[in-house]
């Protein structure tokens, strides 16, 4: 590969028990919990850069969209994933992997793990933000993704 950019990517990637049985019930908590705990508090209480969209109820309106197992299934895969760091260790290309400092469900120190196995990996840390750093803090990722491609 040219280069390679994981962004709010750790490992390992647990799941709750809650949350698993929420999803692997289609339940609305999953998708409550996921949103809750994919967005700093600044985010939760508004503070969008972008005047007029609402972040949170954005999400909750896509993981909403999502059809009956779905969010299982992708849960489910991070939890179970266990070959991660043996696969990072074989990455071969310029890799960047960005990190939200108040990631919950990918915490930074994880995430740091997982670069220190891939070879020569930089690493940006979105102040501010949580898992839904694409969201929140929106040019701050595309400044770090333009240094990768």
């Amino acid at each position: 590969c040219r280069s390679l950019c994981l962004l709010g990517s750790s490992i390992p990637m647990s799941v709750t028990d809650e949350l698993m049985n929420s999803a692997r019930n289609d339940e609305h908590a999953a998708i409550d919990m996921l949103t809750y705990w994919g967005y700093s508090t600044r985010a939760q209480l508004g503070g969008n850069e972008n005047p007029g969209l609402w972040m949170v109820g954005g999400t909750l309106r896509l993981w909403e969209r999502a059809g009956p197992g779905v969010i299982h299934s992708g849960l489910q895969a991070c939890h179970t994933y266990e070959a991660g760091m043996d696969h990072a260790r074989a990455v071969r290309c310029r890799t960047q992997l960005i990190l939200g400092e108040r990631d919950i469900m990918t915490p930074v120190r994880y995430g740091r793990e997982l670069a220190a196995k891939i070879e020569g990996c930089q690493t940006t840390i979105v102040k501010g933000s949580a898992h839904s750093l694409m969201t929140e803090r929106p040019d701050e990722v595309l400044d770090a993704l333009i240094t990768i491609v």
